[in-house]
């Protein structure tokens, strides 16, 4: 029952209610998916930096995504995230990492965007560092680790409140 509750909690009756939204959200977007202004040098344009960040062009896209494979329509993303493999060169290859793509011929291609200057880098690094050390810790059942990496976030202000952070986390996701 404990998944019945989360599912409820997250505003779904059950897994296959959120498989309902889904596949609805596919049906309700596969045409504008498929628009002229989505696909590779038809009519694109990029838009203005962002003023409004509600804006739905910034949202996230999966329904887009999930069409473009299914259909293997070439479509261009401004930002996807994905497996680096090279896309930035000086992040490692099998971080997750927000770049321009293509999903064409079944799969979906980063496109090189070259190196991060030097700062962008460190902070890529240390988040691709902190995201290794709790997965690591989570998968181990390393308390002490996954404290430790919590006092490494710059959001995290004390031991204490690390502490206080994994011991909620730990109560939420016990099951």
């Amino acid at each position: 029952m404990p998944c019945v509750i989360t599912w409820k909690k997250h505003g779904y009756k059950s897994l296959a209610g959120f498989y309902e939204t889904v596949v609805a959200n596919i049906k309700k977007t596969a045409a504008t998916a498929l628009s002229p202004q989505r696909l590779l040098g038809k009519e694109y344009k990029e838009p203005p930096f962002p003023v409004n960040n509600d804006h739905p062009y910034y949202a996230e896209k999966p329904c887009q995504v999930i069409v473009a494979l299914e259909t293997n329509t070439p479509t261009y993303f401004d930002a996807i995230n994905i497996v680096n493999h090279g896309a930035i060169s000086n992040l490692p290859s099998d971080a997750i990492v927000d770049v321009p793509a293509m999903a064409i011929g079944g799969q979906v291609r980063s496109i090189h965007v070259g190196e991060l200057p030097l700062g962008p880098m460190e902070i890529c690094r240390r988040q691709i560092t902190l995201h290794e050390m709790i997965a690591k810790a989570t998968h181990d059942g390393d308390d002490s680790l996954a404290v430790q990496t919590l006092c490494l976030d710059p959001y995290v202000r004390s031991l204490s409140q690390a502490r206080n952070i994994w011991a909620a986390f730990r109560k939420e996701y016990k099951d």
